[in-house]
């Protein structure tokens, strides 16, 4: 849920660091008294506030709500956690990735691997299994975390308009009847050793991520997950 309205903000914010609070010390937000009658109505249709005892306090809801509200009454931005997964097969010799070239907005055209929204409540395991089998037709039958990336997306401006944890994921056994495309993009194999002469790459996430993949993939049993934080330019999408 979102909220714009300062006084109902500091409403909320007020009854985020006590109890419960009478009438009276609640109105304290504001010297407008038509004003907060109907902000504070709004909140308890909202179901984010109770009245209790003629007293005011957070509903559940509403303390999931300043969950995500700071001391300074300021709500986090969104945060995306998803996951990068390198479906990975071993061709002639030559380890290659499943890639995925984007057919939608934004970056639009560009190339990276296999990703997803890791949905709200769903274990990761969960969350692989169920979008590799929905968006190219295979089930893993083994994968690994090779590590996490702490990842900051910036405008031209350098302006942080994106923030977000991804997993990344290799997936080394599978099977099933691969499908190479769909609404979102095509998929094709590539040489993992020839994947940075590629244009219009996701490169800072290629340059950092697969020294580790090649570490994976020639000592699996003794590999140690990596954390990296890393910052990228949407300015060229």
């Amino acid at each position: 849920m979102e909220i714009k309205n300062k006084t109902q903000i500091a409403i909320i914010h007020k009854l985020m660091f006590v109890q419960k609070l009478k009438y009276s010390e609640l109105h304290e937000v504001t010297d407008n008294h038509d004003l907060f009658n109907y902000h504070l109505k709004e909140l308890q249709k909202k179901g984010l506030i109770l009245k209790k005892d003629s007293q005011y306090l957070l509903s559940e809801k509403g303390r999931q709500f300043v969950h995500h509200m700071e001391e300074d009454k300021t709500i986090q931005a969104k945060f995306k956690v998803g996951l990068w997964m390198d479906v990975l097969r071993e061709h002639k010799g030559h380890w290659q990735m499943l890639l995925h070239r984007r057919l939608k907005h934004p970056q639009y055209g560009w190339i990276g691997s296999v990703t997803s929204k890791i949905q709200y409540g769903s274990p990761i395991a969960d969350n692989i299994t169920r979008e590799l089998k929905e968006e190219i037709n295979i089930t893993p039958q083994k994968f690994d975390v090779l590590g996490a990336v702490r990842c900051f997306f910036k405008d031209k401006e350098d302006k942080v308009v994106g923030d977000g944890v991804f997993y990344s994921i290799a997936i080394p056994d599978w099977t099933g009847e691969l499908r190479f495309k769909n609404i979102e993009g095509e998929y094709f194999w590539y040489d993992i050793d020839k994947i940075l002469e590629l244009d219009k790459i996701f490169r800072t996430g290629f340059e950092l991520g697969l020294p580790h993949l090649n570490k994976y993939l020639k000592k699996p049993d003794s590999y140690t997950p990596y954390l990296i934080e890393m910052t990228s330019s949407v300015k060229d999408f």
